[in-house]
């Protein structure tokens, strides 16, 4: 008797742990709150909200989950995590949720930043839509370097409105998530209300002149910028999730990806949701779906939606993802987009001039030709390194090589040492100086301190009204 065993099928479990993993970052997920409000079109299909519910019922509110089911749930026994992770990780801070909600305490945010300062060995992602309270919380405060803040945008509207708020606050590292895209995007350039113009892959804002003589607006030259930031660390990007889902057109997809390789900012792919292309579109397929390069989903299903609209060649058509069909939809071109940040340099991007006032007014002087003026801090850090790895690929020679500091760097790390925002110990690690030389560059700062500010004209005294 001939035994004809079944084919084997991977599970459905299986299937969810395989999408999973390629969904993810390789990121740690922090639950510090669970639930939060709709605030855009992007939170039609969240599915959070699922999980929310999941959560309620294990908790033993099943009774009144429904009436709080956008209400944020605080866990504070959550903030005790990271102290018992034995190995560095990076964390997506709340990705059920959203930290900057109104309903979320601001006492309760300035825990979670101090917690994730307390553990530098880890990395930790916050990404929020409520850009105004972000930055109403934390202002223009000196975040964690440990840290990387962004905003998420499903279409040109609410990335022209959000992202100018990720420059206004103290952020060391900022990304982007484009996730669920619904429209185009045009990810290098924003327009603000003064008719500037931000430029986030590139970290510079462009000053508007006015109008010129035939009624045309003008700008001064990039290369003069109104103002410098550091650019964008990070864009990821993915379609949308869920019953019914609606996929980004892949001129979309590929607008962004060039404009990253253009200005050098990784991008992630994270695929085109719960949906992949399909070349050969079947009319009685319920889940088909037509998307055209102007965002108009012109049918879905097998009615006359579909049948009684013209079709362009620029059309798409996407149906429901099947299994087996999983690493399909992580393709963009033939090709899988993984590219992260190097996280392992981000010490460097903290510049000692932002540390305190005085370190700024320090600066300030150097600036003015006070005291000779020399190369940033990144620039040193940078140059340094390169002098390093060119001198050890000398044969036999395994010195290290005389450095000659210049005199705004040792300004700029004595007042960071003087202030005491940042330890000796931590200083000398961060920007490779010995301990002994940054305490004898403080104790020179000390004695002639008063010669800094000699010349300086007095503040006229204040008049009484």
């Amino acid at each position: 008797m001939t035994i004809r065993y079944p084919a084997i099928r991977v599970t459905d479990q299986e299937l969810l742990r395989q999408r999973d993993e390629a969904l993810s970052l390789n990121e740690r997920a922090w639950n510090l709150v669970y639930g939060c409000q709709a605030v855009s079109e992007a939170c039609k299909a969240c599915f959070a909200h699922e999980r929310l519910q999941r959560f309620h019922v294990n908790a033993g509110r099943a009774r009144d989950a429904a009436a709080g089911r956008h209400q944020p749930v605080l866990v504070h026994e959550a903030l005790a995590e990271p102290l018992r992770w034995t190995t560095p990780q990076l964390v997506t801070v709340a990705p059920l949720a959203d930290l900057f909600q109104p309903g979320v305490p601001a006492s309760f945010i300035a825990r979670v930043i101090a917690t994730i300062a307390a553990h530098p060995q880890h990395f930790f992602h916050i990404t929020t839509r409520h850009q105004q309270r972000m930055r109403e919380v934390l202002g223009r405060a000196s975040l964690p370097d440990n840290l990387s803040l962004g905003i998420a945008a499903e279409d040109a509207a609410n990335y022209a409105e959000r992202v100018p708020y990720l420059f206004d606050v103290g952020a060391v590292w900022r990304h982007v998530v484009l996730e669920p895209l619904l429209g185009a995007v045009e990810v290098e350039r924003v327009e603000l209300s003064t008719r500037d113009i931000l430029w986030p892959l590139e970290g510079i804002v462009q000053q508007y002149l006015g109008l010129d003589g035939a009624g045309q607006p003008q700008w001064l030259a990039k290369s003069d910028p109104l103002r410098r930031y550091e650019p964008l660390d990070w864009v990821v990007l993915g379609g949308e999730r869920g019953a019914r889902p609606r996929p980004p057109h892949p001129q979309w997809v590929r607008a962004v990806r060039d404009r990253c390789r253009e200005q050098g900012v990784p991008f992630f792919f994270r695929g085109w949701g719960d949906s992949v292309i399909t070349r050969k579109p079947g009319l009685e397929d319920r889940h088909l779906v037509i998307v055209s390069p102007d965002g108009v989903r012109r049918g879905r299903g097998a009615g006359s939606s579909i049948n009684r609209v013209s079709v362009s060649g620029q059309d798409v058509h996407f149906t429901r993802l099947l299994q087996g069909d999983e690493p399909i939809q992580f393709y963009l071109d033939g090709q899988r987009h993984r590219e992260t940040p190097d996280y392992s340099r981000r010490h460097a991007r903290v510049r000692l001039v932002d540390l305190s006032p005085l370190a700024r007014q320090l600066v300030e002087r150097i600036e003015e030709g006070a005291a000779p003026s020399g190369p940033t801090t990144r620039e040193y850090i940078e140059g340094q390194a390169e002098t390093q790895d060119g001198a050890r690929r000398k044969d036999g020679d395994k010195r290290r090589p005389r450095r000659s500091h210049t005199a705004a760097f040792k300004a700029q790390l004595a007042v960071a040492a003087l202030q005491g925002e940042a330890s000796v110990a931590d200083l000398s690690q961060r920007f490779d100086v010995h301990r002994n030389q940054i305490t004898q560059w403080r104790a020179q700062l000390l004695e002639r301190a008063a010669e800094l500010f000699d010349g300086l004209p007095e503040r006229p005294p204040r008049q009484r009204r």
